[in-house]
C-alpha cells in the first residue's frame, strides 16, 4: 500500500510532527514536493529521503547526476506527465520502460505512463531536485507543443500539452493549396502562424524519427499525436481539443483535401522539404 512521505519520514524517526507541519508550511509558501522542502529545511537530505523511499517500496534508486539520457527515450513520456508526476524515462528493453520517479509508490503516475506509452513500467527513485532539474533541462531547453500554441492562446493551456521534439530544421511546405472559402473559421484557424508552425514541427519530427505513419487521435478532452515507427505506435503529444479543428484543416488544406468533408473518407497527398530531405506523403 502506498504511504504518503510525511508518514514514511515520521515512522522512521527522520521527522518530528512539528518538523513535519514546518515543512508542509514551507511547501505551501515556496511550492516543490514535500521532500525538497524536508531537504530545504535541514530536517534530512535528499538522499536519506530516497533511501527510505526505496526501502519502503524495495525499489532501487538511481542518481541522475551525469546520467545520459537517450532523447527518443524521454519523449515517449509527454512533457505534461513529466511535470505532473515528477517522472522521467530512463531507458527501454522491448515493452518494459524504466522510469526515474520521486515517489515509487504512486500508482496513478504509472498507470498514466502505462497508458500513454503502452509499456509495462519499471520503477526507479531519485530525488525530487534532480528530477526536477531533469525535467527543466530536458524539456524546457527544445521546443514543445506547448510552445507553439502559446503564441495563440497565452500559453492557458500549456500543461495539456505534452513535448513535440523536433529537434531544430526548417520545414518548406510547397504545393500547399489555400483554403476554401467553405468552413472558413477552421481555414482561417488553420492559417495561423502558431497552428502551421505546429503542424511543420510535426512533418519535422515525423521525418527526423522515420515515421512510416501519422496518427491524429482526437477525443472529449484533448487530442493525441503518435508516430509509427518500425510498426510500433510512439505518443508524441497530447494537445488541447481547442486546437483539434485547426491541426486537422491545416493537414487538409496541405494535402488539397476538402476540409469542410468530415464524413467521408478522403486521400491526398502533400510535398515537404526538410533540410536536405524531400517527403512525399
Amino acid at each position: 500500500m502506498p504511504v504518503p512521505l510525511g508518514d514514511l519520514l515520521t515512522r522512521a524517526g527522520v521527522l518530528t510532527q512539528r518538523q513535519l507541519q514546518d515543512a508542509r508550511g514551507y511547501q505551501r509558501s515556496n511550492g516543490g514536493g514535500l521532500g525538497s522542502a524536508v531537504a530545504a529545511l535541514g530536517f534530512a537530505t535528499e538522499d536519506e529521503i530516497v533511501a527510505i523511499l526505496s526501502r519502503q517500496y524495495r525499489v532501487p534508486a538511481v542518481d541522475l547526476a551525469g546520467f545520459e539520457f537517450d532523447a527518443a527515450v524521454v519523449g515517449l513520456i509527454p512533457a505534461a506527465t513529466a511535470r505532473k508526476h515528477r517522472v522521467l524515462a530512463l531507458s527501454r528493453s522491448g515493452a518494459v520502460l524504466t522510469v526515474a520517479m520521486t515517489d515509487p509508490g504512486n500508482v496513478i503516475a504509472i498507470d498514466d505512463i502505462r497508458f500513454v506509452t503502452g509499456c509495462s513500467v519499471a520503477p526507479r527513485v531519485a530525488s525530487e531536485a534532480s528530477v526536477d532539474g531533469a525535467i527543466r533541462t530536458l524539456y524546457g531547453a527544445r521546443p514543445s507543443a506547448t510552445d507553439l500554441h502559446s503564441d495563440r492562446a497565452g500559453g492557458a493551456d500549456g500543461e495539456q500539452a505534452g513535448a513535440l521534439q523536433v529537434g531544430g530544421g526548417a520545414v518548406e511546405i510547397v504545393d500547399a493549396p489555400e483554403a476554401d472559402a467553405e468552413d472558413a473559421a477552421a481555414g482561417r484557424q488553420a492559417a495561423e502562424a502558431p497552428v502551421v508552425r505546429l503542424v511543420n514541427g510535426l512533418l519535422a519530427a515525423a521525418i527526423q524519427r522515420g515515421a512510416s505513419d501519422v496518427h491524429v487521435e482526437p477525443y472529449d478532452a484533448e487530442f493525441r499525436i503518435r508516430f509509427r515507427i518500425d510498426g510500433m505506435l510512439y505518443p508524441v503529444a497530447a494537445l488541447p481539443v481547442t486546437l483539434r479543428d485547426a491541426v486537422i484543416s491545416r493537414l487538409k488544406i496541405m494535402a488539397n483535401l476538402d476540409i469542410a468533408e468530415k464524413r467521408l473518407p478522403q486521400d491526398g497527398r502533400l510535398r515537404a522539404h526538410f533540410r536536405a530531405g524531400d517527403v512525399r506523403r
